[in-house]
């Protein structure tokens, strides 16, 4: 009886210890998902601003940044792991948090692939911008999307 309880914590203490294994790579893979935006957002404000208010598929046709440049804003790599803009899509104010007269925004969807085999991330960021031309006045997670095989 007293082997059986000791092997019942035991196993207990394992599946305590995978589990927050488990919770430590899913924090760390969403500031991965956080530093990427952040990264990604600061890029455009600064060098691209005009494609801020147009969503991705408009981005090709826009005339304000070459075609090769175009790879360097939709893929980089954060903390060592790769990531992957999958949507950047313009939003009513009315969707965003303190709309003003004179703001905008955008919805942008980001997949961290982590090495090591585990599973793609993916996260929804709120995007609001204000002003002409648009700056971006705050940047929130809206959460995590799924997870990809």
């Amino acid at each position: 009886m007293l082997l059986l309880g000791c092997l019942s914590i035991q196993s207990l203490t394992l599946q305590n210890a995978r589990r927050l294994a488990a919770v430590s790579r899913l924090r760390l893979a969403e500031d991965s998902l956080m530093s990427a935006s952040q990264l990604l957002v600061a890029t455009l404000q600064s060098q691209h601003s005009c494609l801020l208010p147009l969503a991705l598929e408009q981005w090709v046709g826009a005339g304000c940044v070459r075609a090769g440049e175009l790879p360097s804003l939709t893929r980089g790599e954060v903390n060592a792991v790769p990531y992957e803009l999958l949507s950047w899509q313009p939003r009513a104010t009315a969707a965003l948090p303190a709309p003003t007269a004179t703001s905008a925004g955008a919805e942008l969807l980001l997949e961290l692939r982590p090495p090591d085999g585990q599973p793609a991330l993916r996260s929804a960021f709120a995007v609001v911008l204000q002003g002409s031309p648009p700056r971006v006045r705050d940047l929130r997670l809206l959460g995590l999307r799924g997870i990809a095989p």
